[in-house]
This record gives C-alpha cells, structure tokens and sequence, in this order.
C-alpha cells in the first residue's frame, strides 16, 4: 500500500477544483442570462466554499512543513557560545544558516510554482 503524502492529497484537491472551475464558471455565466437567480447564487456559494477549502489545505500544509522554524530549541538550553540562531537551526556557521534559509525559500518557491498554482 502506498504512504499518504499530504502534499499529494492537497495536490490533487487542488488539480481537482482547476479541472471543474472552467465548467462552474461557464454554468455561472449562462445563469446570468436567465432567471434561474437562486441557482444561480446557489452555484456560486458552492464554489466558494470548495475554493475556500481548498485554500485551507493549501495554507494548512505550508503551516504543517514548519517553514522557517527553528529546532526544539530553548535558551535554556543554550550555553552562549554560538549563535542562538545557528542552535536553534542547527547549523555551525553564517554560511550554514544562509544556506538552511536559501533552501526553505527555494522549497517554498518550489511548491508555489510547480504544485500549488492554479492554471
């Protein structure tokens, strides 16, 4: 049996809404000519709650990767002879923590670009 992949699972949310959102919005546009107004608001508030939830997952996601969060760090348990910052991350050095920072960032960009953009 495969593992569960939250990214996957909101992937596919998302891939799900793309498909179906041109033929919603023809439906919504066609309503506009008739007098079917209650169907009409009907549709629309559907889709905007599939689009709203799907707007949690995405968001419950990232805040779930912990982007940007240190270690179980505590000062308590910091002796001041490094940097907090490179404790808390659990980096040696400036350049290691600018690295850990650049990957975050391009782990984030990457997701925004090739699995979280609406087409």
């Amino acid at each position: 049996m495969a593992e569960y992949s939250y990214e996957a699972d909101v992937r596919n949310q998302l891939e799900n809404l793309t498909g179906v959102l041109p033929t919603f919005l023809t439906l919504l546009n066609l309503l506009d000519s008739t007098v079917l107004t209650g169907s009409k608001v009907a549709l629309r508030n559907l889709l905007g709650r599939q689009v709203t939830e799907v707007l949690a997952e995405v968001s419950a996601f990232f805040e779930s990767e912990g982007f940007y969060e240190p270690n179980s760090f505590m000062f308590e348990d910091w002796n001041g002879r490094k940097d907090a910052a490179y404790v808390a991350f659990g980096v040696s050095d400036k350049a290691s923590l600018a690295t850990f920072l650049n990957l975050e960032r391009e782990r984030i960009i990457y997701l925004v670009q090739q699995s979280f953009t609406v087409t």
